[in-house]
């Protein structure tokens, strides 16, 4: 702000407004605004300590929609482009912070978050210590055209299942995490992971 004052522009301040969910602590990690509400007021958030949580008012209110999973540290969340009934669902919060929560794979719903299911293939909680794949899973990607085809970025390395999650192939494998996953909007083949927050 100074430094634009100081360049002879002015600059307005944003006036932000808290739209919750204020009722569960923890972080919103991940977030979707569902592209079949023209008028762009639904929205579906992923809290780190409360699951999957939906606004139909643009945050007015909230109805929680994972209560009965047993994994709630939501963090990240990615709608399937080419079938939006198509959500999955990664737990656990793999970023290095002190008061980082765990979690326990990944959840799909295929009805648009009316009930859920928790991908056998990627339960992190009884697997070996060597087979914990799915114990921060912090980004996903989904095709654009095939919503069985996604790649998600772990803290043992980058996933890819062809086949909605049932079965994955780890395409790239680190000591250290994967934080992050962009794609190029414009060929989904070429995507960037960021390691470690660099």
């Amino acid at each position: 702000h100074m430094a634009a004052q100081r360049m002879g522009k002015s600059v307005s301040t944003l006036n932000w407004i808290e739209r919750g969910p204020s009722n569960v602590p923890g972080r919103t990690r991940g977030m979707i605004v569902d592209p079949d509400d023209v008028t762009g007021a639904t929205w579906f958030a992923g809290s780190v300590g409360g699951g999957v949580w939906k606004t139909t008012n643009s945050g007015t209110s909230w109805v929680p929609l994972t209560e009965g999973l047993p994994n709630l540290a939501t963090t990240s969340l990615a709608m399937a482009p080419s079938n939006h009934n198509i959500i999955y669902v990664g737990t656990g919060e793999g970023f290095g912070n002190l008061d980082g929560i765990g979690g326990d794979g990944i959840f799909k719903t295929t009805n648009k978050g009316t009930s859920w299911t928790q991908l056998a293939s990627t339960v992190a909680v009884n697997a070996s210590a060597s087979d914990r794949n799915f114990e921060y899973v912090n980004r996903i990607s989904v095709h654009p055209t095939d919503p069985n085809t996604l790649v998600v970025a772990t803290n043992t390395g980058i996933m890819r299942s062809t086949d909605g999650g049932d079965s994955w192939i780890k395409v790239y494998s680190t000591s250290s995490s994967v934080e992050d996953l962009a794609v190029n909007p414009q060929n989904w083949n070429t995507q960037y992971a960021s390691l470690n927050a660099s």
